[in-house]
């Protein structure tokens, strides 16, 4: 009997594991990441009448839960007896404590009615301080120490008694105990750093009131270190490349084992006679954390050599693949995607909006992306020449409950749209704009301006794209790389979408889809982004409707769904030379004599009604004695592919 068992010498096995384990209500925050940390409520509450109050006194009540989970965890803490374990865990609570303690501090500061504009630059600035000491590696924040003891065993495999010096039983078993590290365990570290992200970005917006120039002066090195902080390198694989940035960490806590049950093929699944399979067994399970196994599964595959001493093949690649992604989602990975996102938007564009991936059908409401926040949104506009001359013009944001600010403008920028008969906005965030040029060929060449938010800097391209774009009625710049065309013949209407956009890619990187006819009876179709269209019929009434799976894209399993009938939402629209759109529900009207009429629809979501508009009356920039003026749209610096 004793025989068949396998001799040990020890055995390793956890014992004070509880001592990192995060108290409640942190292990709900870890769990239901999105909702849990409450980043979607966040960006929503840049929406409200108040909208940076809202977000401060919402971020100030998350710190205070989170203070409660540190307070709770130092009393566990002060409850163990593992002395060097202790005086570790105690330590970096009393770090966390401390960093939380500022960051209440500072919220409490910015939601005072008398704080100035240095007061809101000196509480940005810090913001950026704070979270940068959850990435100072001399820190160690996210270290933490569990006692792991050894079982001493027989030759056999059976615990041996512990004895006193004169042999006598003191013990049943007998263990050796020694400290040891999580090099990185994220189950407190990880909520608190999510809200000094939060925190930093409503600081910065507060601070810079959405104008990205004034972000990118003051702000853009600490937003760009946590944006690259919060994202995985493109292609990055972690068993090959390893982790650099705190995302791929927080990923790579997870991991999945597949491996074969049984050196080479058996007979049937189930022990029946029905040919020869393979069976593998595969798992998810934490690396440097708790509790270990997360996932098992078992896999049958019949053999393709039935030869009893062939070898089973690897299993296949993307075997559990989904459940280790919903895993390192879930530990942390997607609210850093999340954030990750977040920054990029707000420093291309100044904003803060619900990225697209994770927007559902929703269009992405934030802070001045909403026509009823408390700033007007910002417009960018390329005005191009009869010589083909291009000038740049910028309307900064205002102070709340103000009008638009006055324009910036940069003349004869070095862009070749001279032959053109059209240019279209693609999109325009973080350090570049992109557009397209409708040749007269019909040709469709695509361009890259990284001087779009300073009207500085010249053009990459021209790039040819596509082919026969000449023969549409209406060509649309709908913002996400998305272009709505409406055919001449039929007036169907249809989204093309370029998954080449951010690097040119070519005549075959578009997809398409194709929704009903009607649209030719429009003069004039327009877009303000994220899938809203208006038409002004030849009556001069104004119509809106918006495609509901306009982020299809960005989930490939979501159905088409078919666009509403437009509602009339306006009258009056047949009267201008030109009408177009820009982002946050921003339509611009330019009259026979250059006058640009600016307007915000409150409904450019939802749809309104003729009652859901500001007028803002006439510009004051003079865009007489050009052929063309196009708005940028909006776009998220990381498109699917």
């Amino acid at each position: 009997m004793g025989g068949s068992k396998i001799p040990y010498d020890e055995m390793e096995i956890v014992i004070d594991a509880a001592l990192v384990a995060a108290p409640e209500p942190t292990s709900k925050v870890v769990l239901g990441v999105l909702k849990a940390m409450k980043l979607i409520d966040w960006v929503m509450s840049l929406t409200s009448a108040d909208p940076l109050a809202t977000a401060i006194a919402q971020i100030r009540a998350e710190i205070a839960e989170l203070r409660v989970a540190i307070d709770a965890l130092r009393d566990r803490v002060n409850a163990l007896s593992r002395d060097v374990v202790k005086l570790h865990n105690e330590a970096l609570v009393e770090k966390l404590r401390g960093l939380a303690q500022r960051m209440d501090l500072l919220a409490f500061r910015l939601s005072l009615e008398t704080v100035t504009p240095n007061d809101r630059a000196v509480a940005a600035f810090e913001a950026g301080q704070i979270a940068d000491r959850f990435l100072d590696p001399s820190l160690d924040l996210w270290a933490w120490m569990y006692v792991k003891g050894r079982l001493k065993l027989d030759q056999w495999g059976e615990p041996l008694p512990r004895r006193a010096a004169d042999g006598t039983v003191v013990a049943e078993r007998d263990y050796d105990f020694d400290p040891a590290t999580f090099p990185f365990y994220t189950a407190l570290t990880l909520p608190l750093y999510v809200r000094a992200l939060k925190l930093l970005s409503t600081a910065v917006l507060l601070d810079t009131q959405g104008n990205p120039a004034d972000l990118r002066v003051r702000h853009l090195a600490v937003m760009q270190r946590h944006m690259d902080a919060c994202r995985c390198r493109d292609g990055w694989d972690k068993v090959r490349d390893g982790a650099a940035s705190l995302a791929e960490r927080v990923r790579s806590t997870i991991i999945r084992e597949l491996s074969p049950a049984d050196h080479g093929p058996v007979f049937g699944p189930r022990g029946a006679a029905d040919g020869r399979w393979c069976r593998y067994v595969g798992s998810v399970r934490t690396v440097n954390s708790i509790p270990g196994l997360l996932y098992r599964d078992h896999l049958n595959l019949a053999a393709d050599d039935v030869n009893p001493r062939a070898f089973c093949p690897n299993p296949p690649d993307n075997w559990l693949a989904d459940a280790e992604t919903a895993f390192e989602d879930g530990v942390g990975g997607e609210a850093l995607d999340f954030l990750g996102d977040v920054l990029s938007y707000q420093i291309g564009t100044g904003y803060v909006v619900i990225p697209s991936r994770f927007a559902g059908d929703a269009p992405p409401i934030g802070f001045f992306a909403n026509g009823s926040a408390a700033v007007p949104p910002r417009v960018t506009l390329y005005a191009v020449r009869p010589d083909g001359t291009v000038d740049w013009f910028r309307q900064e944001g205002a102070a709340p409950g103000q009008e638009p600010k006055s324009w910036t403008v940069a003349r004869g920028l070095p862009l070749p749209w001279a032959v053109y008969v059209r240019m279209l906005s693609a999109g325009a965030g973080f350090d570049s704009g992109y557009f397209y040029g409708l040749h007269p060929s019909g040709e469709l060449h695509w361009f890259s301006h990284k001087g779009w938010f300073t009207g500085q800097g010249g053009a990459e391209g021209p790039v040819k794209v596509g082919v026969g774009w000449g023969d549409f009625l209406h060509l649309v710049p709908g913002s996400e790389a998305v272009l709505y065309a409406v055919r001449r013949d039929d007036g169907v209407l249809l989204r093309y979408r370029h998954s080449g956009l951010l690097d040119s890619g070519g005549v075959n990187t578009w997809t398409v889809d194709t929704f009903g006819n009607g649209w030719d009876r429009f003069s004039r179709v327009f877009s303000v982004g994220e899938g809203t269209l208006y038409g002004v019929a030849k009556d001069g009434t104004l119509w809106w409707t918006r495609d509901p799976s306009f982020r299809r894209f960005w989930d490939a399993a979501r159905p088409l769904a078919p666009i509403p009938e437009p509602k009339m939402v306006g009258a009056g629209w047949a009267d201008f030379r030109d009408v177009f759109g820009s982002a946050g529900g921003v339509v611009l009207a330019q009259r026979a004599d250059g006058e640009l009429r600016r307007y915000t629809h409150l409904g450019w979501a939802d749809g309104g009604d003729v009652t859901t508009w500001i007028d803002h009356g006439a510009t004051a920039v003079d865009l007489s004695g050009y052929r063309q003026v196009l708005a940028t749209m909006p776009l998220q610096d990381r498109l699917p592919r």
